[in-house]
């Protein structure tokens, strides 16, 4: 690993020599790091990102800043910081201050607590206890071991399984119905 400041020269003299066989075209160095978040958070300096949320399979991020200044900064004119660095690490970068990225978990934790609510035919505490451990889908909890619900205070292992039992049969009804809306081609003819 060769150093920024090696790159840069003394005062900055390499890049200034590179830059003029350029003609004057701005160069920014970076650190590279295999981790990902790292690596996104460096993209975006000199902005000071506060946390970043990955979504590894869908190369996306969530990048979140504590002050608007620094979401400007990140940005950059026309978004053109924002757009280079989503160019270099391969990841769709969404960008947002700390009460945007609140507001919009709370909306898709009440999302689960509501179709939980709902499909489970379960009081909204227990629901929101489910979405505090993580879970998101009906599949998720019909499918975990048992052992995950021992963190829920006050679940004793029928209520579970009937939990698991009637998350169960909620993904097996909606998969059946998700099968018959796909309608067969012959039967078009």
């Amino acid at each position: 690993i060769v150093s920024v400041g090696a790159c840069m020269g003394m005062r900055g003299t390499r890049m200034q020599a590179v830059q003029q066989e350029l003609e004057g075209e701005r160069i920014d160095v970076l650190i590279w790091s295999d981790d990902p978040a790292q690596y996104i958070a460096s993209a975006l300096e000199p902005a000071d990102v506060s946390g970043i949320v990955l979504d590894e399979d869908a190369r996306s991020a969530d990048i979140i800043f504590a002050a608007s200044d620094q979401l400007a900064r990140a940005i950059g004119t026309q978004g053109q910081n924002v757009r280079l660095a989503s160019e270099l690490t391969g990841y769709r970068l969404d960008m947002m201050l700390e009460d945007e990225y609140r507001a919009r978990q709370q909306s898709e934790s009440q999302q689960y607590v509501d179709l939980f609510v709902q499909r489970l035919e379960i009081e909204s505490d227990l629901a929101g206890a489910l979405v505090e451990l993580g879970f998101t889908s009906l599949e998720e909890v019909a499918y975990v071991p048992a052992e995950t619900f021992h963190e829920i205070e006050g679940l004793d292992d029928d209520t579970i399984t009937l939990l698991q039992t009637r998350a169960k049969d909620a993904s097996i009804a909606d998969e059946l119905l998700q099968q018959e809306s796909i309608q067969d081609p012959s039967d078009e003819l």
